[in-house]
């Protein structure tokens, strides 16, 4: 990090004097792919609008600038393949029969999340958004601690929401959980692997995942909390690859596991519902691979998948484990709570492999280049597995938001 002001996050490149229409445009969208993190924990209103305004903005700074140049000139790892798998939710849509006006309006909106990837690679060929993005990383942390904060005092947060939303597992507990999850370790391996780091710097980045951390621990969403954990243990893992201290440390991390997987049995007086839950699981995807060998190329669509879902699990009668279902756990599922069923039952084989063309591309994007701050990079594919494996939804509308925010940090090899 060099010693320039924060001025991005002080000021919006926007509001500055003597910019052109076009450069206005830009320093709009750059302003707005930065709310992301914030909007993501914020709700719909936030991130749908800052994603769909960058892709229209973007589009209209074309009609304006016809000589340009042309769009992929970076990033097509991550672009071309981003592209296919979108289609491929597309041919899956169409070649289901009578799928509903909401289900066609459902799965087409995903085009918002390709044009905001392709628009704000574009827009990094004129400006750096590498920085802003960064502050919006960082926002979150500062953002959410703050609203948890209130919420635990008065009752209620900025926008008025009560303690319980973030207590309780609810929506805004999940939405700083799914952030959190990939921010923790982005930042923690941002300040363990970059050489070129101050100590100052490095300490102020240590400092904010720690936070990032507690907040993300008082969520209580496990899964997102083992999927940090991965990351972190990856990075600990690579660091300390040739050095002696690294056995101890891991050691100390599964004992520390251990003691906590054990104080969890001990003490938690809902384990049992937690069993079921977990089970439960089991015969999602049961259902989830019956329904998927009956659409192996193609799967069901995305937007249909809970009806399918529904249907199937009532007249296949798949449920046959005898489990007393717990109140408000009925035999249906909004997702697959696993990534490669998911991606197999909604899509079909077509839309598995478009993915794994995308995932394996950023992949080689990150590993072939992970010095600066792109180090904080590292990890993602494990958490992004891990998190996936355990239950995220792939094609929710707040996750899909969060993956194309990173998904442009990938593609990106600006400094910061």
């Amino acid at each position: 990090m060099n010693k320039k002001p924060m001025t991005m996050f002080l000021r919006p490149g926007f509001a500055r004097k003597g910019l052109s229409l076009p450069q206005r445009l830009d320093h709009i969208c750059i302003f707005l792919a930065s709310l992301i993190p914030i909007g993501v924990m914020v709700g719909p209103t936030v991130y749908e609008a800052s994603i769909s305004l960058v892709g229209l903005l973007w589009i209209g700074r074309k009609i304006v600038v016809r000589d340009d140049g042309p769009v992929f000139r970076i990033g097509k790892a991550i672009t071309i393949p981003y592209l296919f798998w979108f289609l491929t939710i597309v041919v899956s849509l169409l070649v289901n029969v009578n799928p509903s006006g909401e289900a066609w309006g459902h799965d087409l909106a995903f085009v918002r999340f390709v044009l905001f990837v392709v628009a704000m690679l574009d827009i990094s060929q004129r400006h750096n958004i590498v920085r802003p993005m960064i502050f919006g990383i960082v926002a979150f942390v500062i953002y959410g601690w703050f609203n948890y904060l209130m919420a635990i005092t008065i009752g209620f947060d900025l926008v008025g929401k009560e303690t319980i939303y973030y207590t309780g597992k609810l929506k805004t507990a999940c939405r700083i959980a799914t952030i959190g999850q990939f921010v923790v370790p982005f930042l923690a391996g941002w300040a363990i692997l970059d050489k070129e780091l101050s100590r100052t710097n490095r300490v102020l980045l240590v400092t904010v995942s720690l936070f990032a951390m507690w907040l993300l621990v008082l969520t209580n969403v496990r899964s997102s909390v083992i999927a940090a954990g991965a990351g972190l243990l990856f990075i600990v893992f690579y660091w300390g690859r040739r050095k002696i201290v690294v056995t101890s440390l891991i050691t100390a991390f599964i004992g520390l596991v251990l003691v906590g997987i054990g104080y969890f049995i001990v003490t938690d007086v809902k384990l049992d519902s937690h069993l079921v839950s977990i089970y439960h699981r089991f015969d999602i995807w049961r259902v989830s691979i019956f329904i998927w060998l009956a659409n192996p190329i193609c799967g069901t669509s995305v937007a249909a998948f809970k009806e399918v879902f529904a249907d199937a699990a009532v007249n296949a009668d798949i449920f046959t484990t005898g489990l007393q279902f717990m109140p408000g756990m009925q035999p249906d599922a909004a997702h697959a709570h696993n990534l490669v069923i998911q991606l197999l039952t909604s899509t079909g084989l077509l839309g598995y492999l478009a993915f794994c063309w995308l995932f394996v591309s950023s992949c080689r994007e990150i590993f072939t280049d992970f010095s600066g701050w792109r180090a904080g990079l590292f990890c993602w594919p494990v958490v992004f597995l891990v998190s996936g494996l355990v239950g995220a939804n792939i094609y929710a509308s707040d996750y899909q938001p969060l993956l194309a925010f990173f998904w442009v940090l990938i593609a990106c090899k600006q400094p910061q």
